[in-house]
């Protein structure tokens, strides 16, 4: 997840030690677009006007790559800041550094939503705005963009 580990390498080799009868590629391929569920309220958001938009994942960089080409997100924001690119993973603080060093925006600036609540409470304590996006406070999300928009 920090990029200290390629993904295909270990992936063959797990697979050679389990025995298994599948390419590499053929089931990162499988399982990046069996995960890419997008959620089209959260996409929706990325059209607003005035707003700089960058994606901050914790993800490899073979899944960083399949987020930005095949899901088309790289077009859609400005950067996305990738925990295996970058060498260091949300909640860390030199996560949160790197995107703000980036931004050079002032940290209260910063915007965070995340499904994750350590996530969140890291971005919190550091002085960025942060939502806890989970089934719970779906409806409350777009209240929270208005708001810090």
């Amino acid at each position: 997840m920090r990029g200290q580990a390629d993904l295909r390498a270990e992936l063959v080799e797990w697979i050679d030690f389990a025995g298994h009868d599948v390419d590499a590629d053929a089931f990162m391929a499988y399982w990046f677009a069996k995960d890419a569920l997008p959620d089209a309220e959260v996409l929706a958001h990325l059209n607003r006007p005035g707003v700089r938009h960058v994606i901050g994942t914790n993800n490899e960089p073979r899944r960083a790559g399949y987020i930005e080409n095949q899901m088309g997100f790289g077009s859609r924001v400005e950067r996305i800041f990738a925990s295996g690119r970058i060498g260091h993973a949300k909640p860390d603080a030199e996560y949160f550094t790197h995107i703000e060093d980036w931004s050079e925006a002032p940290t209260p600036a910063h915007v965070l939503i995340d499904d994750t609540k350590r996530n969140v409470d890291a971005a919190q304590a550091r002085g960025w705005d942060a939502f806890h996006f989970t089934d719970q406070t779906r409806d409350g999300r777009s209240a929270f963009l208005d708001r810090v928009a």
